[in-house]
Order: structure tokens, then sequence, then C-alpha cells
């Protein structure tokens, strides 16, 4: 379970990550179909921080009945953990503190792919299928254990 402690959280077993580019667009209806019939089946939910997909599937889930310890938001800057945890979601630092941007974003990605047991990504371009950074090393990253998703609007 995610608890607000900064020390040591948890995920629980049976989590979906949702990620793509900071660019993409997942319709409102898409993105509210796929989190409640994720959220029936028991699954529980990690995103990040960055725009795009991540902010719709943030607004999304706090827009749900999902409860705070089902939905974790991976932060890889302080600021925008403080921003994002102002609301209900639970959102926290992954990253150690002083590393370079462009690293913390990887470690963040990483991190997330490491504790999803599903990885449902959203293209840059859904006509080409083309992915962005983030999207590219979380697919390259996944584990046999991890179920991938490739999702377009």
């Amino acid at each position: 379970e995610c608890t607000e402690e900064r020390v040591s959280f948890s995920v629980p077993d049976g989590a979906v990550l949702f990620a793509g580019s900071r660019r993409g667009v997942v319709p409102a209806p898409t993105a509210s179909l796929l989190v409640a019939g994720l959220a029936r089946l028991g699954f529980s939910f990690l995103v990040g921080c960055a725009a795009g997909v991540d902010e719709r599937f943030r607004y999304t889930l706090s827009l749900t009945a999902v409860t705070e310890e089902h939905a974790c938001v991976a932060c890889a800057f302080e600021k925008r953990a403080a921003e994002i945890g102002r609301t209900w979601l639970f959102a926290s630092l992954v990253v150690p503190e002083g590393v370079n941007p462009r690293a913390a974003l990887r470690r963040r990605t990483l991190w997330l792919v490491k504790r999803a047991d599903l990885l449902m990504l959203f293209p840059d371009d859904p006509e080409t299928g083309r992915w962005g950074r983030g999207s590219a090393l979380s697919r390259a990253f996944h584990t046999d254990d991890c179920a991938i998703a490739s999702a377009s609007s």
C-alpha cells in the first residue's frame, strides 16, 4: 500500500501503470473506461507526474471512487510531488534529490516500470505508432512478468 510516509511505502500487487508522451492525448472517455474496468478487476494504479498521458490519468483517478491506497503518483522532482500531494492523490518523490533532471526522469520511469504488473503505453502519434523516449525506455525495460498493452486513442 502507498502510505504518506516519506521513508517507506509499498505498491500493492496488481498495479497497472499508465504511461506515454507528455504531448500525448488520451480522450477522457477512454481513460474513464480503462480506470473503471481495471478498478473493478482489483487493480491498483501507478502514474507519473508529467503532462499529457500522466496528467489525463491523474485527473481521471481524481474523479473516480479509487481510494488513495490504490493510486500512487511517482514524481522525479520534489516540487511536482508537493503540487500533486495537495490533491487527494498520494504523490511521492521516488528519485534521490540532487540527481540531474534528465537522469531523474529516467530513474522515475524505471521505478514505475519495476513495480507495474501491467504497463499500458500510449504512443506519441497513434497513427505512426512512434514512441516517446520515456515510453521506449518503459517498453525496453519490461520484464517477462510484466504484461504490456500498447494502446492508441
